[in-house]
C-alpha cells in the first residue's frame, strides 16, 4: 500500500530540484547554489560546516534521507 504525505512528497520534489545532475544525490556545488539563492551573504566556510553537518554518513554527498532529516529535524 503507498502513503499519500504531501510533505514527504514535497520534500522529494524538492530535493530533485536541488540535484541538478539527476545523480540522486546532492554535491556541495548544487548545495550552496540553492543556499546562496537563499542567503548571498552566507561565506563558503558556513556554507561547509552546513553541509557537514547533513551529511551524516560523511561521505561529501547528501543523500535523499539526509535532505528529508535536515528538513524534518524542526518537529515533523
Amino acid at each position: 500500500m503507498q502513503r499519500f504525505d504531501p510533505a514527504f512528497d514535497e520534500m522529494k520534489e524538492t530535493f530533485a530540484s536541488i540535484d541538478k545532475d539527476d545523480s540522486g544525490e546532492i554535491e556541495f556545488d548544487e548545495f550552496m547554489g540553492l543556499m546562496l539563492k537563499i542567503d548571498h551573504t552566507r561565506s563558503h566556510d558556513a556554507l561547509r560546516v552546513q553541509f557537514a553537518a547533513i551529511d551524516t554518513n560523511h561521505d561529501g554527498r547528501i543523500r535523499e534521507e539526509e535532505f528529508h532529516a535536515w528538513l524534518c529535524i524542526d518537529g515533523r
